[in-house]
């Protein structure tokens, strides 16, 4: 998690990225799909030849368009919900996402920079972040330490947000995202934190604060390297994986 060839791979900026925009909120099921399948081979363009020069394998995951609650390896995904799972290494969206948050359910832009994140965590599979992280976690719940367990999963968490951030850089320019619609984008991410979701009142705190979420989407939009993007690093202080 720490030392990883992933991290010595460079940003590269711009990469094309041709992504139609939806609404939503109104699209049927076939165009919403199509709109994450773009998002998808956006993402493979995107990081497939650096998780490859790293030295690691790079395949596409199958995405999964559902509606009401899905089954999956990794439990039950219900509506307004979207999972990367790491048994299957699928990605689940339910068509009815965004209506959890009905201020940006017509922003296919907010749509595409979820995709972002979720496909980050596909990344740390293949790079064998995820798993060293997931052992971590399972390594702490035995020791009855919750707290520890949720500190190393916000770490990975928050890179997903800065990896997220670093393939909206590379591709802002050729899929059209505005100064403004970027800013709906970290305000989305801020909303959809630790505090923020249903008034803060989360069981276990392993996504992170707002604050924490905006602030790592903003460093992966600034860097030019993955390393930027390494929260397991012993340097980061605790105050920015809360």
């Amino acid at each position: 998690m720490q030392s990883n060839a992933f991290y010595k791979q460079e940003v590269p900026v711009p990469v094309r990225c041709e992504v139609p925009k939806i609404d939503p909120s109104n699209a049927p099921k076939a165009d919403y799909e199509s709109f994450l399948n773009t998002s998808i081979e956006c993402l493979m363009r995107m990081w497939a030849p650096e998780v490859q020069a790293a030295g690691f394998k790079a395949t596409r995951p199958p995405l999964v368009v559902y509606h009401g609650t899905q089954s999956t390896p990794c439990g039950d995904s219900p509506d307004e919900e979207a999972i990367y799972c790491s048994d299957d290494q699928k990605i689940y969206f339910a068509d009815d996402f965004l209506k959890l948050f009905p201020q940006q359910q017509d922003d296919s832009y907010v749509l595409f920079a979820v995709m972002a994140h979720h496909f980050s965590h596909v990344v740390q599979g293949q790079t064998g972040i995820l798993w060293s992280e997931w052992k971590w976690h399972e390594y702490y719940l035995g020791k009855n330490d919750p707290d520890s367990a949720n500190k190393v999963n916000r770490r990975m968490e928050l890179q997903a947000d800065c990896l997220g951030g670093e393939f909206l850089q590379s591709v802002s320019q050729s899929a059209g995202i505005s100064d403004s619609e970027m800013a709906t984008i970290k305000a989305f991410f801020y909303s959809m934190a630790d505090d923020t979701m249903w008034g803060g009142n989360v069981a276990e705190p392993d996504h992170g604060l707002g604050k924490n979420r905006q602030a790592w989407l903003t460093v992966g939009l600034t860097s030019s390297t993955v390393a930027a993007c390494n929260t397991f690093d012993p340097k980061v202080t605790d105050s920015q994986i809360k």
